[in-house]
């Protein structure tokens, strides 16, 4: 790892970084992720005989009496890493992660429509097996489409999480990168502050207090300021490279999640919507075994149905026949009940007549009483007339 320091420049640079995902996928678990860390950030604190060979030259350079430079310390390894960090927040916020779950639960909805059963009644039952089998087939239609969409959702959800984690694994190198250059400032920085501190520092504090001079004082309490403001500038930047400590682990962790969920979404793929396939195929054959057994049934029960309506009929017939076959040409029973109609016949007219009889002869012995007193009452309208 190359790594050259420079103080910085107060002209302005173009922005000319350009971030590229394209570094190998991560295949780590999850269990060596803390462990592989920290071996590596422990191999990064060492230095090479060459890097520290450049830290030694680049405190040599450091001067403590510029300000500006104090303040701008390890600004271009700070820019580095918020520029970085910028470019790929926007490409993680600017990949679509689709519709899948509106997707899966449309999926899930049509896979239950397709398991429920239908009621089918004893009458046209061929039609109604035929219309459900065209209703199964739609179903199965509708099935198939959405998990074509999920499997395409999938596909491009891989994708996305591919592009992160490539992102992610250029991201944990450039942080590596970050954090040993921010070792090299830091250590750099203390050693050009302590041989200051322990030099030019010490030599203008003898001076000031040997000569008392507001001149000499001024100069030493200038550059202890400088050193103070250095000093700080060093924390600063080993504030910076704790976030690069913690960034490190965090980066991988959601890398190795970026992987899991890539394994999750291949199996999917590659087996769960296949089976879920194969399993709707198996019951849309079990769905035509089904019918099949429902028309042999109900071709038997008609079968047997007509058989016995047949017997029941030809019972009913021929014991009727035969019951007309054996009657007379008129029945005892009617000549019986003519007769006793015709005698009873006989004994009302008889009973009739006597009556009759009866009434005249008592209607005559009434119109002779009414004669008589008829006849006596002329005779005396006579009798009083002639006196």
């Amino acid at each position: 790892m190359g790594i050259t320091l420079e103080l910085p420049n107060t002209a302005p640079k173009a922005d000319t970084e350009v971030i590229e995902a394209t570094l190998p996928v991560s295949t780590m678990t999850a269990e060596a992720v803390q462990e592989e860390v920290k071996t590596e950030l422990t191999q990064v604190e060492k230095l090479s005989p060459e890097e520290q060979q450049e830290v030694d030259n680049f405190a040599r350079q450091i001067n403590l009496h510029d300000s500006e430079m104090i303040l701008r310390y390890g600004e271009s390894t700070q820019q580095k890493l918020e520029k970085f960090t910028d470019g790929a927040l926007q490409g993680v916020v600017g990949r679509d992660v689709g519709e899948i779950g509106k997707l899966l639960t449309e999926m899930t909805t049509n896979i239950k429509d397709f398991n429920e059963k239908a009621e089918s009644k004893v009458i046209m039952f061929v039609r109604s097996l035929k219309k459900k089998t065209d209703l199964l087939i739609v179903k199965y239609s509708e099935v198939s489409d959405t998990l074509e969409k999920v499997k395409k959702e999938l596909i491009g959800q891989r994708t996305t999480l591919l592009v992160d984690i490539k992102m992610l694994d250029k991201m944990y190198d450039d942080n590596l990168e970050y954090y040993k250059e921010l070792t090299m400032y830091i250590l750099a920085g203390h050693q050009a502050l302590k041989e200051t501190r322990e030099g030019e520092l010490c030599e203008l504090r003898q001076k000031a207090e040997a000569s008392g001079a507001q001149e000499d004082a001024l100069l030493y309490s200038d550059l202890k300021d400088h050193c103070e403001n250095f000093e700080k500038q060093l924390f600063d930047l080993e504030l910076t490279r704790s976030v690069c400590l913690q960034t490190a682990p965090q980066i991988r962790l959601v890398q190795k999640t970026d992987e899991q969920l890539v394994r999750k979404i291949q199996s999917s793929i590659n087996n769960t919507i296949p089976i879920w396939k194969q399993k709707i195929a198996i019951a849309l054959a079990i769905q035509h075994n089904e019918e099949a057994a429902k028309v042999q049934k109900g071709i038997t029960d008609l079968t047997s149905q007509m058989l016995e309506d047949n017997a029941r009929q030809l019972h009913t017939s021929v014991a009727a026949a035969a019951r007309e076959a054996e009657r007379g040409v008129i029945d005892v029973q009617s000549i019986i009940v003519s007769n006793t109609e015709l005698l009873a016949t006989f004994d009302d007219i008889w009973a009739i007549q006597e009556e009759g009889c009866k009434a005249r002869t008592e209607a005559r012995v009434e119109l002779r009483k009414a004669e008589e007193s008829l006849k006596q009452k002329l005779l005396q309208a006579s009798q009083r007339a002639k006196s």
